[in-house]
């Protein structure tokens, strides 16, 4: 019995010695990890979050284009690429109020539009949709 007690108490000593070397080491991984988990569910968040308020301007804009309101069209494009540029809505919507004011003749503010698109997207497909619209607009100026 005395031998499974002086093996216990060299487990321990062990386990001591081991925690003394490691354990603040130990702790500050397990702190990183949680940080960083925590950090990366916030971005998470603040990305879906971003994205539901964009979305919500973007159907601010196709409200305003099917009551044929300009001014509600140009000032929902004006806060939604001022406000949302990193979202995927913001080339969409900047693409849809460029045909809103391409089809009431309104080269200026479609050219803007677009320009915007070439500029800031990270998608190429967009990209490329809005430089051929751009051209057209750039054509019927000639």
């Amino acid at each position: 019995m005395a031998h499974l007690d002086l093996e216990e108490q060299e487990q321990l000593a062990e386990a001591k010695a081991f925690w003394q070397r490691y354990g603040n080491l130990i702790l500050t991984l397990l702190l990183v990890c949680a940080l960083a988990f925590s950090g990366w569910q916030g971005w998470q968040y603040w990305q879906s979050r971003q994205a539901l308020e964009a979305s919500t301007q973007n159907e601010t804009i196709s409200k305003a284009e099917r009551e044929n309101r300009a001014k509600g069209v140009r000032d929902a494009s004006g806060a939604l690429l001022e406000n949302y540029s990193g979202t995927a809505y913001a080339p969409m919507g900047a693409l849809t109020s460029a045909k809103y004011f391409f089809d009431r003749g309104d080269l200026k503010g479609a050219k803007a539009q677009l320009q915007w698109v070439v500029d800031k997207t990270g998608s190429d497909e967009l990209r490329d949709i809005a430089r051929l619209r751009l051209a057209a607009v750039l054509l019927d100026e000639k």
